[in-house]
């Protein structure tokens, strides 16, 4: 069988491929005076990286840092980042719970320009 008749034949058994793996390269760079943690969220499903209850912490010395997220074609993904105490946060900040109109960008291969926290 050819991909397309799979992909019809599994299609018409309400069944998907699965999603094409892709990347997406967030670049970040601290100028802020003290270490943040950073996540990248999903809008699209629910998938945290690192995941499993890690953050990342970008330290005011690291210079850029490049996060290259194996993501799934298409997806939203977010990046939220912010202080040990909470008080300062960029992005959609801790958990989402921040709105951000310039801090998302959709997987599909790039490396973005470097963000600088500050």
């Amino acid at each position: 069988m050819t991909f397309l008749r799979i992909a019809a034949f599994l299609a018409a058994l309400g069944l998907a491929l699965p999603a094409a793996a892709q990347s997406l390269t967030f670049q970040m760079d601290n100028e802020f005076t003290r270490d943040v943690a950073v996540e990248f969220y999903s809008t699209d499903r629910d998938h945290i990286w690192p995941g499993g209850g890690q953050v990342w912490v970008l330290g005011v010395s690291d210079g850029a840092v490049r996060y290259a997220l194996e993501c799934r074609r298409g997806e939203t993904i977010c990046f939220g980042a912010w202080t040990q105490d909470q008080r300062d946060m960029w992005g959609v900040g801790m958990d989402m719970s921040q709105d951000c109109q310039y801090c998302c960008a959709a997987c599909d291969g790039s490396v973005l320009d470097v963000i600088e926290l500050n």
